[in-house]
This record gives structure tokens, sequence and C-alpha cells, in this order.
């Protein structure tokens, strides 16, 4: 049973942890796997069947022991509790239980992402909303991103919308790529609210792992010698170090001739 489970997990969670993933994506990702997982509930006795092949028995372990019975009082009255035996007793107490436990798990991750999914995930469906849709959808962007958004962004969405039909569908297919292509356009200076929204959503994070890697990094970066970095300096070396990969296709030439350049001692006579 466990094999096919964790073999969907793993290749899910490689799939969560990639670079250019967004929370639709994501969203989506969770949803598949919690349905994947409650079907199982329907797969007990074909598990069943293939673990008594390979075991080579036919009986649990508590087939053929005696119930220990309860010494009832008598105040108490008749107890009608169905006492699960053999293989109801597998799929009760452990099997579904196995199951259900995996399912909330998934659920409490997945509602996390859901209710900001559910705030932006619109702007890839306008042209299946009305005006006034748009309009209330937008109005709740606002309220929740005031600093960043103003109120222009409302009538601004609702044109955005005839737009929208004008990119391909592979343009439209996500919010990077769509994003990618309205800042590659002439029209970015028209739209320039949908761009900052589109580019607030993109840069939330969509697993935990990048942030657990980051706490890893600054416990390399900042230890006893190092205790009296300040913020700022700390932030710069953790960024330089997670971003690794992109530091070492820097050519330094430039940059460490104009670092001489500005702590050069040398004065001309």
């Amino acid at each position: 049973m466990w094999t096919p489970i964790l073999q969907r997990f793993n290749a899910t969670s490689i799939s969560l942890q990639s670079i250019d993933i967004d929370l639709d994506t994501v969203v989506t990702l969770y949803e598949s796997l919690e349905k994947y997982v409650e079907d199982f509930r329907e797969r007990f006795d074909v598990y069943l069947e293939q673990a008594k092949t390979m075991c080579s028995k036919q009986l649990f372990s508590w087939d053929g022991v005696r119930q220990k019975k309860r010494k009832k009082f008598f105040d108490q009255t008749e107890s009608n509790d169905e006492l699960l035996e053999g293989e109801q007793k597998m799929k009760c107490e452990v099997f579904y239980v196995i199951i259900d436990r995996l399912v909330v798990n998934l659920r409490e991750r997945k509602l996390s992402y859901t209710d900001i999914n559910n705030n932006f995930g619109f702007i890839l469906k306008l042209d299946t909303l009305d005006t006034n849709g748009i309009r209330e959808k937008a109005k709740n962007l606002v309220k929740i991103y005031p600093e960043d958004l103003n109120e222009t962004f409302i009538e601004e969405l609702v044109q955005f919308k005839n737009i929208l039909n004008l990119f391909s569908k592979e343009d439209k297919s996500s919010f990077i790529s769509l994003l990618k292509c309205l800042t590659n356009s002439a029209l970015l200076t028209t739209f320039a609210n949908v761009e900052i929204i589109l580019r607030i959503f993109c840069c939330m994070a969509s697993s935990n792992a990048s942030g657990e890697r980051s706490f890893s990094v600054l416990k390399r970066i900042k230890h006893d010698l190092r205790s009296s970095l300040v913020d700022e300096k700390m932030s710069s070396l953790s960024i330089l170090n997670i971003e690794s990969d992109i530091l070492q296709q820097i050519d330094w030439s430039d940059i460490i001739h104009k670092f001489a350049v500005l702590k050069s001692r040398k004065k001309l006579i």
C-alpha cells in the first residue's frame, strides 16, 4: 500500500520545490494528491490479497484469540458496541485510520494556499466573468494590498479582460508566463497595476522548503566568529549563499575594477 503512495508524495514534493512554480499549480497538486489518497479507501481488498500472498498467511494475529470480556457493575446498562474481528478490524482500525489521517493533513496544508489562491485565481479566468464580478474581486484585492494598489486597478482590470484575449493560450496558462508576456510587451505602462498584482502573486512562497534552506544557510553564515554582523550585511551574504548558482555565472572583472578605483589611495601628482 505504501509504495504507490510514497512514490506520488515524492514526485509531488519535488514539483512543489521547483523554482518556477506558482500557488495555482500548488493548489492543483494538493487537490489531485488528496483525491488520489481518498481513492485508496476502496482498494482495501486488493492490498489484503497482496499481503496474504506475500506472507503466505490467511489469518490475522488476533484471529483465534479469545476476546476479553469487561466486568460490568450493577449500575451499568447493556452495551451495544460491536466488536470488530478479522478483516473488518484491520480495515476500520488500521487501514481507514491511515488513509483518513493522510487526507486530513493534506487538506490542512492545502487550506493555507487555497485562501490566497482564491483571491488571485480569477485573473486567469477573466473571460468567464462579467464586469460586475471582476470589479468585486478587484475591490477585494485593493483592500488586501492598499499600499501597492490604487483604485484605478479596478477599471484597469476590467479593460485588461479584453486585452487578455490577445494573448496566446500558453501565455495565459500560468501567472508566471502571463507576467513575462506583459512585461515584455508595450502594454506595461497601460496596465501597471495589473503587472504589480501579478508580481505579488508570483513572489509568494509556494513551498516551506525554501524557508528551511534559508535558515540552514544562516547557520553557516552567522556563527560565533561573526556574531556582530548587522542585518543588512547578513541579509546580503545570505542571498549570495542561497543563489550561489547565479553568483558563479557573474563576471566579476568590472565589479573588481570599480571597487579598486573607489578604494584606491594613490593620488596623481
